[in-house]
C-alpha cells in the first residue's frame, strides 16, 4: 500500500531526493517543519499544497523566509485513521524569478554579466569573473528599479570597466543605470535615472555603443515611429525632456528593433513591419537617417508582424539578418560588398529548422567567417546551426542540431562570444531559473543531454508524507548550487528541521591524506601475525596475514592520529612485522574494526539476494531498505554529520556481491574527510590506504531517489583478479571508537628536554620519545615554534627512552647532539650550514665508548672547533673524548680516555668551560660528597690517578649537580639535598671553594631530594635557579647585584605550572634580559614560560604555553 501512496516521481521536479524514516501506527498524525535559511538571500514561496490533512492554523508556510531566519509551518491529519501529506516550493530571491528575457554582456574575455527584470519589477544581475563561479548561484543581486514585470533590458559594455543598462518603465519613460570604475551601480536604491521618452511600458529598447564615448538608443513608439536618443562626448542625453527624435517608420507599436554599428560612423536598423516585410534605415557619414519622412526601405520577406529579427555585422561591409518565418523555417538575407540585399523581392533564403513562428533567434559572429544561430524549438530544446568557412549552413534540410535543455517553447536566448573560441548561452527555464550552456573549441556543448547548468533562481522543493499505516517519507530537492540538510522526522507527531545553505566544500578540520595519512601503501606482502585477542595466550598463533590487507586498521589508526593531534609517522617504509610497534598497532585497530554490527552489515549488504532498491517484496512491511536507501537515507546523513563536526568519517565499502563469509576481505575501507553536496549530487574526498599521499581520491553519488539502483562512481583503488576496478555496491559508516596512538604506540619519552640558544632569536629543543627517536622543535625569527600542533620533527636514532640528549651550539649555524645508545656506544648527529641533520634515516654516527645504555653525557664547546664529551662508565671512572681542529674524535675505536674517579655508574656529570683553555668537572660521589677535576693550561687533568678532589657536601648519591661560570674566575654549584633544601658552593678569585668542610650554604626551598636544578647566569652578577616542587609547580630564586638570594627562608617564588614532581627543566638565556623555560607536562606536551626585562613570567597563574609534542614521562 505504501508504494501506491508514494507520489509519482513523474510529478516532481527532476532529480528529486527521496528520504525515508520509520514511524509507528497511531491515529493522530502531525508534521511540524522548520526551514532554516542560512543564505544571504530571501526564500520566496512559489507554491504549496496539501494532498491529505489540513494546515494547523495559523501555522501556514510563510510567504517569505528572510536571510538567516527560520520559517515554520505545520499540517495534521483531519480524519479517523488518516495522515497528512503536503509539499512546498521556495524560490530564491523574490525576485529572482524570470519568465523571459535575459541580457548577457561580455566586458572582457574572462567576464560575463547577466541582467533581467524580475516579476517584482526589480533589475537583477549575476556575474562571472575570472577564476570565480557565477555570483548568482543562490540569489541574484538586486540593483534597483521598479519596472514592468519581465520587461526586456538592454545592456551595453562601452569599455571593459563600464556597463550601461536601459529599460522602458511603467510610465513609458526610458530609465538608465550605469556601472563606472570605482563605483557601484548608479541606480541602487531605486535611483535609476529617467532620460525621457513616452513609449509603450516595457517596450524593447535597442542600445549600441559605436565608440567608448557614444551610445545610441532606439524604440518603436506608441505611434509606430522609431525614436532615438544619443549620448555624445561632452553632452548629456539628447532625448531629455521628452526630446527623443523621431526618425520615421510606421511599425507595430513596441516592435523589437535590431541595431548594428558596422563602423564608428555607421548605424543600421531593422524592423519587421505591419505587412511582414523587413524594413531598414541607416546612418552613414555625412548624411542623416535614410528613413526620415517614412522612407524606411523594404528589403523583402513575409514574416510574423513585428517579429524579432537578429542582425550581425561580421565585417564592416557585411550584414546578416535572420528571422523565424510563419512556417517555422529560419530565413536569412545578407548584404555583401558590391551587392544589394540578397532577400530583395522576397528572396530571403530558408536555411532549415521547424520552430515556433516568430521565435526570437540569437546570432553571433565569433570570427569574420563564422556565424552561429540558436533557437528554442517547439519541444523546448535548444537548436543550433552554424556557418563555417568553405561550407554552407549546417542546418539545411532541417538538420539543426539539438544541444539540450527543456525550456519554454520559443523562449528568448542570449548568446555571447567572449573569445573567438568561446560561446555562452543563457535561457530562462520553465521553473523561472536561469540556465547556461557553453562551448569551447576544445569541447562540445556542456548542456548536451540536458546538462544545462542552473546559475540562479535556485529553489528548494520539500514533500512530506506522514501516513497512518506506514513509514514517514520525505522528498527534499534543492536545486544545483544549494545544499539542503534534513534532521528529525520520525514518529507520529514529528518535527522536521531543514537547513538550506549555499553548496560549498565542507572539511573535517585541516585533514589531508598527504599530511595526515600514512605515507606507505596497504601492500604488506606475506607477513603473518598473531590475532590481537589471542596474543600471548596458549592459543597464540599467527592466524592472520597482512597480505590480505590492513585497510581498516590503517583507516582507524589514521583517524586516531588526527583526533589526538599526534603527528603521523614520517616513514615511507612499510612496517616490517610484529617486531614493529606500528605494525602491531595497525593490526590491533584492524581487529577493533571487526565489530559484530559492522561484520553483520557487510554480510547483509554484500549478499547477492539483498535488494538494490526499496521496490522489493519486503518493502510494504518496512523490512528491507534497499542498498540505495541505505546509502542515501541512513548512512550519508551520518557521514555528513561526522565531517561537519570536524571528524573524518570511516567508510566501509561493499565492493563484491557474495554469500561467502570468506569474501569479506574483498571489501575495502576508506576515510572520508571532505564533501560537497550540490543539489542532489554528493562528492566525497577520501583517504584510501591503497593510494598513499593522494589527495584526489573521490566517491560520488546522487541522492535522487531509491527506486533505482544507486550509481556510485569512484577512483578508489579496488581491483578484481582481472585488474578491473570493482564497483561500490553500497557503503556504510563504520563503528569507530578513538584510541590515543601516543599512549598505545609507545611514543612516551624520557621526560628530559635539552634546550640550546644558537643566536638571540633562535631556540632549539630536543627530546627522545619512547620509540627511541630524537625529536626537535625550533623557534626562529618571525615564526612560532615549529612543533606547535604536535609537529615535532623526528630526526632519527633508536636510543634508550630514558636517555638525555646533550646539545651544543659551537657557532650560530652549528648544532651537535650526543646520546649514549642501547649498545653503550656514544652516537652523534650534527647540523651544519647548508645541510640537514646528518643522522636522518637512522644514520647517527657511532663515535666509540662502552657505557651504561642511556647514560647522561656532558658536552662542552670551548671554541668553535673544539668539543669535549664526558661520561661516567660502567666501572665508575669518568671517560672523555674530544674533537680538535684537523682531527677526528679521539675516542673512536673505543679509545675514550679514562680520567679518574670512582663514582656511581652512569652518574650525571656537570662540565663547565670558564675559558677556552679551562674545563671543570663535577660529580656527586657514592659517599654523597661533590668531587671535582679540572684541566688548566699546560697541565693534564687534575683527577688522574683517582685524585678527584672532594669539595664538601652530603647529598643524594649520584644526584644531579648544576654548575655555572659567571666569569672566568667564578664558579657556582647547586644541588638539592636530602632534606629538600637547595645548597650552593662557589669559587671566587683568591679563595677556595666556600663549601669545603661540608659548609655548603643552604639557600632555601623544600623540594624533592636530589631533584634536578636548572641554573643560568644572564649577567656576571645575576644568577637564576629553577626547580619543580613537590606540588608540580615551578619555583625560582635569584641572585641580583647588591642583594642576597631571594629564596632564603623558603621564599622561593612559585611561577606556575602543574608538572611531574621533580621534573627536569630546560632553561636558556638568549640575551641578558631574556629567560626561557621548558618542561614536559603530565600530558606529555612540552610547555614553556618566558621572562623578559620589564615583564613578569608568562606562565604565572598556570598560563604556561603548550608548544606541542607527545612525550609523556614514563
Amino acid at each position: 500500500m505504501s508504494d501506491k501512496r508514494r507520489v509519482s516521481t513523474d510529478t516532481w521536479p527532476s532529480n528529486v531526493c527521496v528520504l525515508k524514516f520509520g514511524g509507528s501506527a497511531m491515529a493522530a498524525r502531525s508534521t511540524e517543519i522548520a526551514l532554516h535559511n542560512e543564505t544571504d538571500f530571501p526564500l520566496v514561496k512559489i507554491e504549496d499544497g496539501l494532498e491529505s490533512g489540513e494546515w494547523t492554523d495559523p501555522w501556514y508556510p510563510p510567504a517569505i523566509i528572510e536571510p538567516h531566519r527560520v520559517g515554520e509551518w505545520r499540517s495534521e491529519s483531519d480524519g479517523f485513521m488518516t495522515g497528512t501529506e503536503g509539499h512546498v516550493r521556495y524560490q530564491f530571491g523574490s525576485s529572482g524569478v524570470v519568465r523571459s528575457h535575459v541580457s548577457a554582456v561580455s566586458r572582457k574575455p574572462g567576464n560575463l554579466d547577466l541582467f533581467f527584470v524580475g516579476e517584482d519589477g526589480v533589475v537583477h544581475t549575476s556575474w562571472l569573473s575570472e577564476g570565480q563561479d557565477w555570483s548568482g548561484i543562490t540569489g541574484w543581486r538586486r540593483i534597483g528599479g521598479v519596472f514592468p514585470s519581465n520587461a526586456p533590458i538592454a545592456a551595453v559594455a562601452r569599455r571593459p570597466d563600464n556597463l550601461d543598462l536601459f529599460v522602458v518603465g511603467n510610465d513609458g519613460v526610458v530609465y538608465t543605470s550605469w556601472l563606472a570604475p570605482g563605483a557601484d551601480w548608479s541606480g541602487l536604491g531605486n535611483k535609476w535615472r529617467p532620460i525621457g521618452g513616452v513609449f509603450p511600458a516595457g517596450a524593447p529598447i535597442a542600445a549600441v555603443a559605436r565608440r567608448p564615448d557614444n551610445l545610441d538608443l532606439f524604440v518603436v513608439g506608441n505611434d509606430g515611429l522609431v525614436y532615438t536618443s544619443w549620448l555624445a562626448p561632452g553632452a548629456d542625453w539628447s532625448g531629455l525632456g521628452n526630446k527623443w527624435r523621431a526618425i520615421g517608420g510606421v511599425f507595430p507599436v513596441g516592435a523589437p528593433i535590431a541595431a548594428v554599428a558596422r563602423r564608428p560612423d555607421n548605424l543600421d536598423l531593422f524592423v519587421v513591419g505591419n505587412d511582414g516585410l523587413v524594413y531598414t534605415s541607416w546612418l552613414a557619414p555625412g548624411a542623416d537617417w535614410s528613413g526620415l519622412g517614412n522612407k524606411w526601405r523594404a528589403i523583402g520577406g513575409v514574416f510574423p508582424v513585428g517579429g524579432p529579427i537578429a542582425a550581425v555585422a561580421r565585417r564592416p561591409d557585411n550584414l546578416d539578418l535572420f528571422v523565424v518565418g510563419n512556417d517555422g523555417l529560419v530565413y536569412t538575407s545578407w548584404l555583401a560588398p558590391g551587392a544589394d540585399w540578397s532577400g530583395l523581392g522576397n528572396k530571403w533564403r530558408p536555411i532549415g529548422g521547424v520552430f515556433p513562428a516568430g521565435a526570437p533567434i540569437a546570432a553571433v559572429a565569433r570570427k569574420p567567417d563564422n556565424l552561429d544561430l540558436f533557437v528554442v524549438g517547439n519541444d523546448g530544446v535548444v537548436y543550433t546551426s552554424w556557418l563555417a568557412p568553405g561550407a554552407d549552413w549546417s542546418g539545411l534540410g532541417n538538420k539543426w542540431r539539438a544541444i539540450g535543455g527543456v525550456f519554454p517553447v520559443g523562449a528568448p536566448i542570449a548568446a555571447v562570444a567572449r573569445t573567438a573560441d568561446n560561446l555562452d548561452l543563457f535561457v530562462a527555464g520553465q521553473d523561472r531559473a536561469v540556465y547556461t550552456s557553453w562551448w569551447t573549441a576544445m569541447s562540445d556543448w556542456s548542456g548536451v543531454n540536458n546538462n544545462w547548468r542552473l546559475i540562479g533562481g535556485g529553489f528548494v522543493y520539500f514533500h512530506w508524507n506522514n501516513p497512518f499505516e506506514s513509514a514517514n517519507k520525505y522528498h527534499l530537492f534543492p536545486s544545483p548550487g544549494l545544499q539542503a540538510v534534513r534532521h528529525g522526522g520520525s514518529g507520529n507527531n514529528t518535527r522536521v528541521e531543514i537547513t538550506v545553505r549555499v553548496a560549498a566544500p565542507h572539511h573535517a578540520g585541516d585533514f589531508k591524506p598527504s599530511r595526515h595519512g600514512f605515507h606507505f601503501a596497504n601492500s604488506f606482502g606475506d607477513v603473518p601475525y598473531s590475532l590481537p585477542p589471542l596474543r600471548g595466550s596458549l592459543l597464540d598463533y599467527k592466524y592472520g596475514n597482512a597480505k590480505n590487507g590492513l585497510c581498516a586498521g590503517m583507516v582507524f589508526a589514521v583517524r586516531d592520529y588526527f583526533e589526538f593531534h599526534v603527528p603521523i609517522p614520517d616513514t615511507r617504509t612499510l612496517p616490517a612485522g610484529e617486531e614493529d610497534p606500528l605494525f602491531n598497532y595497525i593490526v590491533s585497530r584492524l581487529f577493533d574494526s571487526f565489530t559484530v554490527a559492522d561484520v553483520s552489515l557487510y554480510l547483509k549488504y554484500m549478499h547477492p539476494l539483498y535488494p538494490d532498491t526499496d521496490e522489493n517484496l519486503a518493502s510494504p512491511f518496512g523490512l528491507a531498505d534497499g542498498r540505495a536507501s541505505v546509502v542515501i537515507n541512513t548512512e550519508w546523513p551520518i557521514i555528513r554529520d561526522d565531517i561537519d563536526a570536524g571528524h573524518p568519517s570511516p567508510l566501509s565499502l561493499v565492493t563484491i556481491r557474495s554469500a561467502l563469509p570468506t569474501d569479506l576481505g574483498k571489501n575495502h575501507q576508506v576515510l572520508a574527510y571532505k564533501y560537497i553536496e550540490s543539489g542532489t549530487d554528493v562528492t566525497l574526498w577520501v583517504y584510501d590506504p591503497n593510494q598513499p599521499d593522494n589527495d584526489n581520491v573521490t566517491i560520488a553519488f546522487s541522492t535522487l531517489a531509491w527506486d533505482r539502483p544507486i550509481n556510485i562512481t569512484h577512483n578508489v583503488s579496488v581491483w578484481d583478479e582481472d585488474q578491473v576496478r570493482r564497483p561500490i555496491y553500497c557503503l556504510f559508516r563504520s563503528n569507530y571508537s578513538p584510541i590515543n596512538p601516543a599512549a598505545e604506540l609507545l611514543l612516551h619519552g624520557s621526560g628530559m628536554i635539552s634546550s640550546v640558544a644558537r643566536a638571540p632569536n633562535n631556540l632549539d629543543l630536543f627530546v627522545i620519545r619512547k620509540d627511541g627517536v630524537v625529536c626537535t622543535s625550533w623557534l626562529a625569527p618571525g615564526a612560532d615554534w615549529s612543533g606547535v600542533d604536535n609537529n615535532w620533527r623526528p630526526i632519527g636514532g633508536v636510543f634508550p627512552i630514558s636517555a638525555p640528549v646533550a646539545a651544543v651550539a659551537r657557532t650560530p649555524n652549528n648544532l651537535d647532539l650526543f646520546v649514549v645508545g642501547n649498545d653503550g656506544v656514544v652516537y652523534t648527529s650534527w647540523l651544519a650550514p647548508g645541510a640537514d641533520w646528518s643522522g636522518l634515516g637512522n644514520k647517527w654516527r657511532p663515535i666509540g665508548g662502552v657505557f651504561p645504555a642511556g647514560a647522561p653525557i656532558a658536552a662542552v664547546g670551548r671554541r668553535p672547533d673544539n668539543l669535549d664529551l664526558f661520561v661516567v662508565g660502567n666501572d665508575g671512572l669518568v671517560y672523555t673524548s674530544w674533537l680538535a681542529p684537523g682531527a677526528d674524535w679521539s675516542g673512536l675505536g673505543n679509545k675514550w680516555r679514562a680520567i679518574g674517579g670512582v663514582f656511581p655508574v652512569g652518574a650525571p656529570i656537570a662540565a663547565v668551560a670558564r675559558r677556552p683553555d679551562n674545563l671543570d668537572l663535577f660529580v656527586v660521589g657514592t659517599d654523597g660528597l661533590v668531587y671535582t677535576s679540572w684541566l688548566a693550561p699546560g697541565a693534564d687533568w687534575s683527577g688522574l690517578g683517582n685524585k678527584w678532589r672532594a669539595i664538601g657536601g652530603v647529598f643524594p648519591v649520584g644526584g644531579p649537580i648544576a654548575a655555572v661560570a659567571r666569569r672566568p674566575d667564578n664558579l657556582d654549584l647547586f644541588v638539592v639535598g636530602n632534606d629538600g633544601l637547595v645548597y650552593t658552593s662557589w669559587l671566587a678569585p683568591g679563595a677556595d671553594w666556600s663549601g669545603l668542610g661540608n659548609k655548603w650554604r643552604p639557600i632555601g626551598g623544600v623540594f624533592p631530594a636530589g631533584a634536578p636544578i636548572a641554573a643560568v647566569a644572564r649577567k656576571p652578577d645575576d644568577l637564576d635557579l629553577f626547580v619543580v616542587g613537590n606540588d608540580g609547580v615551578v619555583y625560582t630564586s635569584w641572585l641580583a647585584p647588591g642583594a642576597d638570594w631571594s629564596g632564603l627562608g623558603n621564599k622561593w617564588r612559585a611561577i606556575g605550572g602543574v608538572f611531574p614532581v621533580g621534573a627536569s627543566i630546560g632553561v636558556t638565556a638568549r640575551t641578558p634580559d631574556n629567560l626561557d623555560l621548558f618542561v614536559l607536562g603530565n600530558d606529555g606536551v612540552v610547555y614553556t614560560s618566558w621572562w623578559s626585562a620589564g615583564a613578569d613570567w608568562s606562565g604565572v597563574e598556570n598560563k604556561w604555553r603548550p608548544i606541542g609534542g607527545y612525550f609523556p614521562t614514563p
